[in-house]
């Protein structure tokens, strides 16, 4: 993403559950109704950019899909997230408040 431009940090409309894995640390995010919105960083891409990135979530078993989000700046604008299906085992933590920044791996 070296040539990718930040727009802004935001949120997703929909609510949604995030996870991360207890021993590498990569965070999993689906839909889901009990959660909250997602708050993260928005960046602009070229496709030309964003194509080896894709081929390699996609490999992973992470689904794209466009969202609806609303910008710091009070902007809404939709964004290519990378969503996970569901699974719940001991190797997940929840991350309750839907914001990777602020979690941190406890040992």
């Amino acid at each position: 993403m070296r040539n990718a431009k930040h727009i802004c940090d935001g949120f997703t409309a929909d609510s949604m559950r995030l996870m991360v894995h207890r021993g590498h640390g990569v965070p999993f995010t689906w839909k889901d109704e009990g959660g909250k919105p997602l708050r993260g960083e928005f960046y602009e891409i070229d496709e030309e950019d964003i194509m080896p990135i894709h081929s390699m979530e996609v490999s992973a078993g992470y689904e794209a899909r466009w969202l609806s989000i609303i910008l710091d700046n009070d902007e809404t604008a939709r964004a290519l997230v990378y969503l996970y299906p569901p699974t719940e085992n001991q190797f997940f933590i929840d991350v309750p408040q839907c914001d990777y920044s602020m979690f941190r791996i406890r040992s």
